[in-house]
C-alpha cells in the first residue's frame, strides 16, 4: 500500500530508515562494554532484519503469504509492541555503554550498603548482576 502511494521514492526511503536503524544497531553492539549487551544488540538486529527481509520477500512473490506484518508500517498490535520494546531494548543497551560504575565507598571510606540481606549481611552491591559493571564486587568464596 505504501508503494502504491508514495511511489518509488517513498520506498526508497522506508528501506533506507530500515538500513539506519541496521546499521546503527550494529553499532550498538560493536560499541558494548560487555558481552551479554553486545549478543543482546546483535540479535535484536538479526530478529529486526529479518522481519523486514521475510516481509519484502513475501511482498516481491518469493516467498508464501504467512501474514507477517512490515515492521512499524503494517497494522500489527503485538507485532508493533514487540519491535518498540526491542528498538527500547537497542537504545537501554547504547545507553548503559557510557553510564560508569557507582564508587563502593562513601564519603567516610566505608563500604556502601544499600541494604542487606541473607545470613552473611553483605550489601546489595557485592550481589550486582555482572552485567552493569559491578562483578569486582563479588563475594570470593
Amino acid at each position: 500500500m505504501l508503494a502504491e502511494e508514495q511511489g518509488f521514492i517513498g520506498c526508497l526511503a522506508l528501506l533506507l530508515g530500515f538500513a539506519v536503524i541496521f546499521l546503527r544497531g550494529t553499532m550498538i553492539a560493536v560499541g558494548s562494554r560487555h558481552f551479554g549487551g553486545m549478543l543482546a544488540a546483535s540479535g535484536i538486529v538479526v530478529i529486526l532484519a529479518s522481519y523486514v527481509c521475510f516481509n519484502l520477500a513475501i511482498c516481491m512473490g518469493l516467498l508464501p503469504v504467512t501474514g507477517l506484518p512490515l515492521l512499524f508500517i503494517s497494522y500489527g498490535g503485538s507485532s508493533l509492541l514487540t519491535a518498540m520494546a526491542a528498538v527500547g531494548l537497542l537504545v537501554n543497551i547504547r545507553l548503559r555503554r557510557n553510564a560508569t560504575t557507582p564508587p563502593n565507598k562513601d564519603s567516610a571510606g566505608s563500604p556502601k550498603t544499600y541494604g542487606t540481606h541473607g545470613p552473611c549481611r553483605t550489601p546489595i552491591a557485592a550481589h550486582a548482576n555482572p552485567l552493569f559493571g559491578l562483578s569486582e564486587n563479588l563475594p570470593r568464596d
